[in-house]
């Protein structure tokens, strides 16, 4: 018996005798075929070479293009790890041994020091790698060679030593087909979550921040459109069927506004993940809009709106320290700044709710639907009365809290300066059907959470059996769906 079969049957893993065990640094194209990634990335550059951080990668993935990027001479001088589509990265912090696929749409990207770029001889190994990393077994054997000191921490010696599993070339791709077609579901998911997510902020920032129904209003006005046209304007682009810029580039004599603009809000449309607006719903909501602007200490608001403090819109509770013995066991999600840092028998706040980072990574927003534990290194919302929770989600999100670090030494948000922050007085009309309008893209958002979820529970039980011979790659449907 090999060392390396050794080594993982005493992590509790088991494989078919006929498979062969071999070291990362057997697999490799050259020697010199594992690296490290950008070491000093300098300041991000708007429109330069993007670079994966850890916090890019989501459960094996990297999930959208990444925000941070370098400048072309910094990627130069790191164009070792300068990615061309083929690779498979490896986490070295955070949660070591987690590894993504690269896709060509990554090409020409970088990657951060805290990424290993490994560039196998046979590419089409890295689905497989990646898989066997999953696997308890492999995690135990990552786990035992960290370097704690700091943080838990990978080296790339201990990369090239650590020796896995590889099947035949049949029995290897049929596993992988199978764990893959799990898999590619939970991405799809993903990506539908984002784009409805993408859709909730647009609303927002339109309704909100940018107050495109008032500039339509204006807009036609301005032309000579007499109050009806302005409401259709308004309307047309709530519906999401007409853009100011197209508004802008559109003529009509004075009484012709109503003939061009009434079909584009009788259009057919469903924005908003509801199905369709009623006209006399849309009709209403334009009419919470005036048809003005004036100006304010934040710049033009929407007359009659008002400026108001955040401290009128929601409180921001403390968390309470947990120790991290604490957060190994239960089904009640924990959240530090940095996101889900374990679970808990016992739940602090009801859920839904809002979770924003205190300490550490400051700024940080997530949402909650279950019951929750925020520890003492974030906030949670509890919102005024009249304001959704749906709504401050949002809000939250424009209010630049990422940058509002007042310690030196450790990162930290204080709550009184997010408080005397100001914002336009919103109607609590439009803030309620603002929570209507988006409460079905959440509601699809959560679903698609819990079927990932479901799905990453059935990736990690079928897996082990795949790879013990439990259930051979040749198994019936029926074999598969017992499992």
């Amino acid at each position: 018996m090999s060392e390396h079969r050794r080594q993982w049957e005493k992590a509790g893993g088991k494989v078919p005798d006929t498979w062969e065990f071999q070291t990362i640094e057997q697999l490799l194209e050259s020697s010199k075929s594992i690296s490290v990634g950008v070491m000093y990335p300098g300041s991000n550059v708007e429109g330069g070479i993007p670079l994966i951080k850890v916090s890019d990668v989501k459960n094996g993935a990297v999930t959208g293009r990444p925000e941070f990027c370098i400048a072309d001479d910094v990627d130069y001088e790191y164009r070792r790890t300068k990615l061309n589509g083929s690779e498979l990265l490896i986490t070295l912090v955070g949660n070591p041994g987690d590894c993504v696929v690269v896709s060509e749409e990554m090409a020409g990207w970088n990657v951060a020091r805290a990424l290993a770029v490994v560039r196998l001889a046979d590419i089409e190994l890295r689905p497989w790698l990646r898989y066997v990393l999953l696997s308890k077994p492999a995690k135990h054997l990552i786990e035992a060679r960290l370097n704690t000191t700091v943080q838990k921490t990978l080296n790339l010696k201990d990369i090239r030593e650590l020796g896995l599993p590889i099947p035949p070339k049949e029995d290897r791709e049929v596993i992988t087909t199978i764990v893959g077609a799990i898999e590619k579901k939970t991405v799809l998911n993903s990506q539908i979550n984002q784009t409805l997510e993408e859709m909730a902020q647009a609303i927002f920032k339109s309704w909100f921040v940018d107050f495109e129904p008032v500039k339509a209003k204006m807009m036609i006005r301005e032309k000579g459109g007499r109050e009806q046209a302005q409401s259709f304007a308004a309307q047309a682009c709530i519906a999401g069927n007409l853009t100011l810029e197209e508004l802008e580039s559109m003529e009509a004599g004075y009484s012709g506004w109503e003939a061009m603009l009434h079909p584009l809000v009788v259009k057919n449309f469903e924005p908003a993940g509801l199905d369709q607006w009623e006209p006399e719903q849309l009709a209403a909501t334009a009419a919470l809009f005036p048809a003005s602007l004036t100006d304010s200490p934040l710049g033009p608001i929407p007359e009659g709106w008002g400026v108001q403090r955040v401290e009128n819109l929601l409180e921001l509770a403390y968390g309470k320290a947990l120790k991290k013995t604490d957060r190994v066991d239960g089904d009640i999600p924990v959240y530090g700044s940095g996101g889900l840092t374990g679970h808990h028998n016992q739940s602090l706040v009801n859920g839904p709710g809002i979770i924003v980072g205190r300490k550490g990574t400051v700024g940080s927003i997530y949402w909650e639907q279950s019951d929750f534990y925020p520890i003492d290194t974030v906030f949670y919302t509890a919102p005024a009365a009249g304001i959704s929770l749906e709504f401050l989600y949002y809000l939250l999100h424009t209010l630049g809290l990422e940058s509002m670090n007042t310690d030196a030494a450790v990162p930290g948000l204080n709550r009184n300066n997010v408080y005397r922050l100001e914002v336009p007085n919103y109607p609590e009309e439009l803030i309620d059907v603002f929570a209507k309008v988006v409460l079905p893209l959440k509601q699809k958002v959560i679903l698609g959470l819990d079927e990932s979820a479901t799905l990453a529970a059935i990736r990690d039980a079928l897996l082990p059996k795949l790879l013990s011979g439990e259930i051979s790659v040749g198994a019936t449907e029926a074999e598969l769906e017992a499992a």
